[in-house]
């Protein structure tokens, strides 16, 4: 009988590495968990540009389209595998959908959003992930993600007052949240 390869792939945030907590301890779950794990990135993007990109839809797009072109590079340097979990942050959650609906669309995909944007539910599959935000998140309102979470069927766990890092500024608090968000993530990873 053979092994499923199974591999879980990190799309970190613009200004949001996967040296930071919510996807460096996902990746040890998931690693925990037996699936292989792999990382993106996006070394065009400077963090400079991040203000400007949130004022300006040209440029949010144009990055999507840089980021997008990127990880397809990457990828194709990747092996093929069975099941996919797509793990992302911020840009990273609308890129992992993109690709779910593109380049995996014939494979398995789960996702884990961390502190998605208005666009990841324009190609999240449905029902295949959790999501994770923050009520003070300037990046997007909570509505926005509250409601394109509804459509896409995934369970969305919201921090009152956290930020678009899951952050409050209390730093117990803080990680608190962090613990909750990893138990959540956890027990997700555990029925794939």
């Amino acid at each position: 009988m053979s092994k499923t390869k199974k591999c879980a792939i990190l799309f970190p945030g613009v200004g949001y590495g996967v040296d930071r907590p919510l996807l460096y301890y996902s990746a040890k779950l998931a690693k925990q968990a037996g699936w292989e794990v792999r990382t993106v990135g996006y070394p065009e993007f400077k963090s400079a540009a991040i203000s400007d990109m949130r004022r300006d839809q040209a440029r949010r797009e144009r990055a999507f389209d840089q980021a997008l072109n990127s990880v397809q590079g990457q990828l194709r340097a990747f092996p093929d595998y069975d099941s996919y979990l797509l793990i992302g942050k911020s840009i990273g959650t609308i890129l992992a959908a993109h690709l779910a609906a593109g380049t995996f669309q014939r494979k398995t995909v789960h996702h884990i959003f961390y502190t998605p944007l208005k666009e990841t539910f324009d190609f999240a599959r449905d029902g295949c992930g959790i999501a994770f935000c923050g009520d003070a998140d300037p990046w997007v309102g909570r509505e926005t993600v509250a409601a394109g979470a509804k459509a896409r069927h995934l369970p969305l766990t919201v921090y009152p007052g956290a930020n678009h890092s899951l952050e409050t500024g209390d730093v117990l608090h803080d990680l608190d949240t962090l613990k909750d968000v990893m138990r959540r993530t956890e027990n997700y990873i555990q029925t794939l």
